[in-house]
């Protein structure tokens, strides 16, 4: 396969997998993937089919094992990233969408929390999802019948309290969310 295989750490957490912009929504300007290519970390016989056993488990092994990063491969510094998955920024709008639902019906956007507290600052905002406004970010579920929030996978999303924001609300996978300044 084409795909490199890469390895990098996120807020303590690891990730393995192919290059081919699966993490595009983990990346930051801190984020430092590492190509696996250090041959004693690979299986022998590597299936262009199936690296999931011949090198994403070895690799995984080796980590558990205390290996460092670096011992796998060099340095990655323009890993794949999907365009049309990471918000953007045009003036005073930053336009996301949501990428998708969790099983309690909550849509779950692109925005991270880190990118509105960056471009919102301590300005007064407006956040809009289908025909709905939010003028602030709640703190949890309880709140208000209809929320926006920061949801534990740190990114902005809508929910309604003992509901489901998709099928109350018709909103869908790839729906626009803005946020204007």
């Amino acid at each position: 396969s084409e795909r490199k295989p890469v390895i990098f750490e996120k807020n303590g957490y690891y990730f393995i997998g192919p290059d081919n912009g699966i993490f595009s929504l983990l990346i930051d300007t801190n984020t430092q993937f590492y190509t696996i290519e250090n041959k004693d970390f690979i299986r022998p016989h590597v299936s262009s089919t199936f690296h999931g056993r011949d090198i994403f488990a070895p690799a995984a092994a080796y980590l558990s094992q205390g290996k460092t990063l670096t011992e796998f491969g060099a340095p990655l510094y323009n890993p794949v990233v999907l365009d049309n998955i990471l918000p953007k920024i045009e003036g005073n709008v930053l336009y996301g969408e949501v990428v998708r639902f969790d099983r309690f019906g909550n849509a779950i956007t692109n925005i991270s929390h880190n990118l509105f507290e960056r471009f919102t600052g301590n300005k007064p905002f407006t956040i809009r999802i289908g025909k709905m406004r939010f003028h602030s970010l709640r703190k949890s579920y309880f709140e208000e019948n209809i929320i926006c929030l920061v949801g534990s996978s740190g990114y902005l999303e809508f929910a309604i309290y003992r509901g489901n924001f998709r099928e109350e609300r018709n909103i869908w996978k790839g729906d626009s969310v803005t946020v204007t300044i």
